[in-house]
Parts: structure tokens; sequence; C-alpha cells
């Protein structure tokens, strides 16, 4: 695909060139009537920098044209909801110029172009001011009359400005000056005496002999062939010589490239050419479809690819093919929604199963019927309705499908988030057992190490008693009893008790 984008630029360039030629070999012929002598000189470089410039401003132009055209279809398409300002039409060239690899130009700029656009009677603006500080509504009104020859008229208008500015000026060569008024130096050649040599040389050698060649009747010679004479003959042939082999390039167009390269069913194209309204639909579906497959046939099964592509265009694309299209000019399309985003998400990659090769794909693919199962009973289409009343039920029926494939989709996602989400409990919960052993046994581990002086530590199937010395830091010879239990359940709430019941609870904690 590069190589074809680097042919397209080249013949881009190429056709740049040659019309630069043109126009110059125009504004040249206009030379013989400019025989006034105030007219000025002007070089040929300088009136090629001009060319350059104005091809310039009108590939500028045709963008502005385009950019106010595209604007003004969707204003109309809905009903005047779709506004626009000169600063939409500002970013849109401006995207279109980054994209040709051109220069960002200025606001001015482009007001001059649609002034100049005005004045060609192409357009007409209407500006409404909103207020101060508070912006503005464009609208460029289009003369339909010329829309389908703007191109020839703006290439027209500007090459008659150009032909304006060279009126008093004459196009010479960048060396023509220099050539009239060139000097040779021939100083050398003087001093070795080599011109005063050659002519001496010249004087005294005679010429060769040359004979006058004979004088032939031309009435005598006939270039008729007469039937006995030599050029009658016919001339050996060497059938050994092997003659040389003549080769046919083929030009294969969309629809033979998929059944011969792609190995794409002819039943399956039919099914296509079915849906297409007309052929140019037809031949832009199979060229969305190459690309398609070109793109995704080493990840994804052809077979899923075909079904994609038939369900999406038989269900929503058929009136606009357009939409189905990559784009890289900027032209705002579904193509990255049909395949990175349905596509993707619907079917699984080919390395997942054993998908084996077939000698052709789409035999058994087919456009299904659109139909939805509701709770209520089916309302069958009557024969009396109108084509447009059936096409907006049909839409009707496919937005009710794309709700519910929306929803399944959905309720799936739900559901899968539940289930991680009760995985990552469970595993919380069995952190959180394990660190508590952890501890549990740290604490047996740690008073089991922490005898110390005549400390005992008595340890029986309930209860872990520990007795020992008197603390200096207690004050006083008062004996600590400790007694843990292994099967401990927490700490005791007193808060509610009554003080009976508290001094209750203390005498039973102390020992005797």
């Amino acid at each position: 695909m590069e190589s074809i984008a680097k042919e397209i630029k080249n013949i881009k360039l190429n056709d740049t060139k040659n019309q630069i030629k043109s126009i110059l070999k125009t504004l040249v012929t206009l030379n013989k009537d400019k025989a006034s002598p105030d007219t000025k000189y002007i070089l040929v470089s300088q009136v090629k920098s001009q060319v350059v410039k104005m091809l310039k401003r009108y590939n500028r132009l045709l963008k502005i044209y385009w950019a106010i055209d595209t604007k003004n279809k969707n204003y109309m398409q809905s009903n005047g909801i779709e506004e626009y300002s000169a600063s939409d039409i500002y970013n849109m060239v401006s995207k279109l110029l980054k994209n040709d690899g051109y220069k960002k130009i200025c606001k001015r700029t482009l007001e001059r172009d649609i002034k100049l656009l005005n004045e060609m009677g192409l357009l007409k603006s209407k500006i409404r001011r909103l207020g101060k500080q508070k912006g503005s509504i464009s609208h460029y009104r289009q003369n339909m009359l010329f829309a389908h020859i703007h191109k020839d008229i703006i290439l027209e208008y500007l090459t008659q400005l150009l032909k304006e500015n060279l009126k008093d000026k004459r196009i010479i060569g960048d060396f023509d000056k220099e050539i009239q008024d060139e000097t040779f130096n021939c100083t050398n050649l003087e001093k070795f005496k080599i011109l005063s040599n050659i002519n001496e040389h010249n004087k005294i050698t005679p010429m060769s002999h040359v004979s006058e060649p004979h004088v032939i009747n031309k009435a005598n010679i006939s270039y008729k062939t007469k039937e006995n004479s030599i050029e009658m003959l016919p001339k050996k042939t060497n059938p050994n010589k092997q003659k040389p082999k003549q080769y046919k390039f083929e030009k294969k167009d969309v629809e033979t490239r998929l059944i011969s390269s792609h190995k794409i069913s002819k039943k399956y194209l039919k099914q296509v050419k079915e849906c297409s309204n007309n052929d140019s639909t037809y031949i832009n579906a199979l060229i969305n479809l190459e690309t398609a497959i070109i793109e995704y046939k080493r990840e994804y099964n052809i077979e899923d690819i075909l079904k994609h592509f038939l369900k999406q265009f038989h269900n929503r694309y058929i009136n606009k093919i357009w939409m189905m299209m990559r784009r890289k000019d900027g032209v705002i399309s579904d193509y990255e929604i049909i395949w990175e985003g349905r596509f993707r998400d619907w079917y699984p990659n080919k390395y997942k199963f054993n998908s084996a090769l077939k000698e052709s794909y789409g035999e058994n693919i087919k456009v299904k019927k659109k139909a939805y199962n509701s709770d209520e009973a089916k309302e069958e289409t009557p024969n009396n309705l109108g084509h447009e009343e059936a096409e907006r039920i049909a839409r009707e029926e496919n937005r009710k499908l794309e709700l519910k494939r929306r929803e399944d989709y959905l309720i799936k996602l739900f559901e899968r988030e539940a289930r991680e989400r009760e995985e990552r409990l469970r595993k919380a919960r069995e952190k959180q057992e394990y660190l508590r052993e952890q501890v549990k046994k740290s604490m047996i581990t740690t008073l089991e190490k922490g005898r110390l002086g005549n400390g005992e530590v008595n340890i029986d199937n309930n209860t872990t008693e520990c007795h020992l010395m008197p603390d200096s830091f207690l004050g006083g010879g008062v004996l600590v009893d400790i007694k843990l239990k292994s099967n401990y359940e927490g700490f005791k709430i007193t808060r509610g008790m009554s003080l009976a019941s508290l001094v209750e609870y203390s005498s039973q904690a102390r020992p005797g």
C-alpha cells in the first residue's frame, strides 16, 4: 500500500510539473505582442516562482470550496441546526493542507481567498454578528450554476490575473543578457601561436578530391517491386531461433481479484450485488471488502470477515457505502467503528480455533432477514404500505435489534465483573485468615521463648498459664498470673454492665 501511495504522489508531482510548463509556454507566446520600448524584462525563473505560487493558491481555493460545500450539505440535511463559522472552515482547510504537506495559513489569508471566490461569482458571504465578544455565525451561499465547473473557473481566473500582472513585462531566459555581451579569453591561444599555425596549415594543405555524384533521372525510378526480382524471394527463416516472448499484462478488476487471489465464492459476491443499489455501490462495496480482508485475514478467519461485512452492509450501509471506506484524508467514516470496534468485540481470533484452509470462502453465508421477537404478537408489514413506511419499520426493527444486542453484551459484561469481584473477595478472605493464623502462632512462640528467672509456662489442652516473678516496676511483691487461652474469642466489652457485676468480674479475674 505504501508503494501505491508513492506512485500516486509521483504522478501528482509529474502532473504539476507539466502544468507549470504549459502555463509558462502560454505566457512566453505572449511576448510577440509586447514590442513597446517601455517594456521591462523579467526572468523565466521569476515567472516560474509566480506560477508555483498561483498553483498553490489554486489548490488552497479548491479545499476552501470543498469545505464550504460540505458544511452547506450538513446545514441543509439538518434543516439549519448544524451551523458553522469562519473558524470551522479555517480548521478544516488547515487540516487538509497539513495532510498534503503544505504550510499552515493564517486567518487573514483565508479571508482573502474567500473574498476572491466572491469576486469570481462562486460564493456569496453572509455573516451574522452575535454581539461583542460573542462570536458570529457565517454562511457562504454557493452559486450552483457554476458548481460543476468551479475548478476550471478558479484556474482560468488565476491565470488571467497572472497575465494581467505580466502584461508590461517581457519574459527572457536567465542567461540571455550574459550570452549577448559575452567576451571570450583567447590570450593563451595567442601566446602559444596556435591560431596562426592552424591558419597557415589550412592555406598550404590542398583539399581532398571530391568527385561529383552522378545525376540520376528520378523519372525512371520505379518503387514497385517486380514479380521476378530478388525482393520477391522468400527470406530464409531459422526454425531453431526462438521467438521473443510477448507478455500480456492483464488488468484485473476488484471482482476478479477477490475470486482468484482471495478465493471468495461467486455466490457470496452475487449476494453483495443483490444488496447494492447500483453498479457503483457494488464496486465500492467490493473495494471496501478487499481492504478489510487484506488487513484482518492474518488475525481472523476469512469466513468471519465475510459474514461481518455482509451483515453491516445489508443492515446499515446500503445507501451510504462511502461510510465503510478507510479514509486518510480527514473525512469522517465508520471504518474504525465497524472493524476495530464491532468486529474485534464480536468475533474471536482464528488462532484460538483450528481453522482449515478452503477452496472458496463465503459459499454458505446468507443474508438473514431482519426479525425481532417481542412479547407482543408479530405484526407483518401489509402489502398496501408505501415504500417509506416499510423503510421506517425496517429502521425501527434494526434499532430494536441493536438495543437488544447491546443489552445482552452489557449483561454478560456485568456477570463477568461480578464473578471477578467474588474471586477477588475470596482471595482476600483467604489471605486474611492466613495472616491471622500467622499472628497467633507468632504470639504463642514469643510467650514460650519468654521464660525469665523462675517463670513457667504450662500449656494445657485449652489454657496457657504463665507465672512470672514480681516485677520491679510494678511496685511491691505482687505476683502476676497471666492466662492465655488458645481458643481466644476476643476482648470482652464491659460497657453497659453494672458496678456489682464489674466487681464480681474483677475478683474472678484475680487469683486468690
